[in-house]
């Protein structure tokens, strides 16, 4: 297999991978690591450098970070689709590391994930079906044998193996050799597999059904995928559309009205599982060192961070009255409390799935303050239509009664130029408001 090229490492992102690879109890402390973390340090250093660190990874932490990482969308708000390519730059990490941690961690993959992304770029026949189209003096016997001598091709037992992409075909053919080594019975399976798919695609009348049977295989993949991210609080960039798209469809009224809530919002609740927040010290203890060495290297002033402050500082008297008006109804009603900071997170993931900061999707903590000061937007919009003036004991009261969602969509819809009226007094926001709501207007664009 040919060395992988990798692009110069900088100076902040190779003092971050020295610091963690000296890290004492290193394969606890990556193995203790939620892996949005995970996720997030494999992207500030770049996943070619960190094929020490993926190495370590748990088949759990593995399976989720494919979750992460291989689906991409061309725009925020557009439906994800699978990167097969992106996939197999996994798998050149993984050989990087030795190709008997490879192995072990393919071997651990689920399977219709693997057979998904090689039926992209492998393309596998019987020898007894490609013998078919070897009859004597047939001139399309010809053709084919002329097009296989051109073609990057193995033989492995009774399957021949052609590959759909050059670029990938040492990667592939080393991890099916030594599938074949250590999990024999797999390889198998996934070779009949693709041949069964490779023979319908060989008939001219049956390459409808071979491409229906690849999409059903990647809506099975997706739907697996699509499970595991929704128990985990995520949000898909299709729902996210969805969702923003309730401020042009719903009232005012009806998104003052408590008793209501929309169907995304909903099935997203029905779905996620709020996670077990208490960990042992120890794990604490693993990670935290971890985090620190992650928060350090994000120190940074990349447009998206100083854009997030100046969202910020824009309507810090809102989101401040805001947050302190959280913590005093944490004192009245904890469960209440947790039930508003859910539909914090849930905002901050459908804002960082369904919108784009500077034509990029969004990272965490810009969208977290994008939602805070929506969220405060549509407070003191509400507090406005109500005739309440924009203090503590109102504010608590508004939260007691309204959804974050709810608060959310009353104030994109003033973003967002749904609601024309925008004449009402914006207390909080003095002279600010108006840059907030053309700058908020152009970086929260679906």
């Amino acid at each position: 297999m040919p060395p992988m090229k990798k692009a110069p490492l900088g100076f902040v992102r190779r003092q971050l991978l020295n610091e963690m690879l000296n890290l004492p109890r290193l394969v606890q402390r990556v193995q203790a690591l939620p892996v949005p973390y995970f996720h997030d340090i494999i992207q500030k250093i770049g996943l070619e450098d960190c094929g020490e660190l993926v190495a370590m990874a748990t088949p759990s932490q593995l399976e989720s970070l494919f979750d992460a990482d291989l689906w991409k969308n061309a725009a925020p708000g557009e439906k994800e689709q699978f990167d097969s390519n992106r996939f197999v730059t996994w798998l050149e990490i993984l050989l990087e590391a030795g190709e008997d941690i490879a192995q072990e961690k393919v071997s651990e993959m689920d399977e219709e994930l693997l057979m998904f992304a090689l039926s992209s770029q492998l393309f596998v026949l019987s020898s007894e079906e490609l013998n078919r189209f070897f009859e004597p003096g047939d001139d399309e016997a010809h053709q084919v044998d002329t097009l296989l001598e051109s073609c990057l091709y193995e033989e492995l037992f009774e399957y021949q193996i052609i590959s759909r992409n050059p670029e990938t075909w040492d990667t592939l053919l080393t991890i099916l050799v030594d599938m074949d080594k250590s999990n024999h019975e797999m390889l198998c399976r996934i070779l009949n597999s693709l041949a069964q798919l490779g023979s319908q695609e060989a008939e001219d009348e049956g390459l409808y059904s071979v491409l229906s049977e690849i999409e059903s295989m990647g809506e099975s993949v997706e739907d697996k995928r699509d499970s595991r991210r929704g128990k985990q609080g995520y949000v898909s960039s299709l729902d996210a559309r969805s969702f923003l798209g309730l401020a042009n469809r719903m009232s005012v009224e009806e998104l003052l009205n408590p008793d209501s809530r929309d169907a995304i919002t909903l099935a997203y609740f029905r779905t996620y599982r709020h996670p077990d927040n208490e960990q042992n010290s120890e794990s604490s203890e693993l990670i935290s060192e971890v985090l620190e060495l992650l928060n350090d290297s994000s120190n940074d002033k990349t447009p998206s961070a100083s854009v997030a402050g100046h969202l910020w500082g824009d309507v810090a008297d809102n989101q401040t009255m805001l947050l302190l008006a959280l913590q005093k109804l944490q004192l009245v009603s904890a469960s209440l409390y947790q039930r508003r900071m859910s539909e914090l997170m849930y905002l901050g993931n459908l804002v960082a799935a369904g919108c784009s900061l500077q034509n990029k999707q969004m990272r965490n903590v810009d969208a977290s303050s994008a939602v805070t000061a929506t969220c405060a937007l549509g407070l003191e919009f509400a507090l406005t239509q109500q005739g309440k003036s924009f203090a503590m004991d109102a504010i608590k009261d508004a939260i007691q009664d309204i959804s974050m969602e709810k608060l959310f969509l009353l104030g994109w819809k003033q973003l967002n130029g749904s609601d024309t009226n925008r004449s009402f007094p914006y207390r909080a926001f003095d002279s600010g408001v108006y840059s907030f709501y053309d700058s908020a207007r152009q970086l929260l664009s679906m």
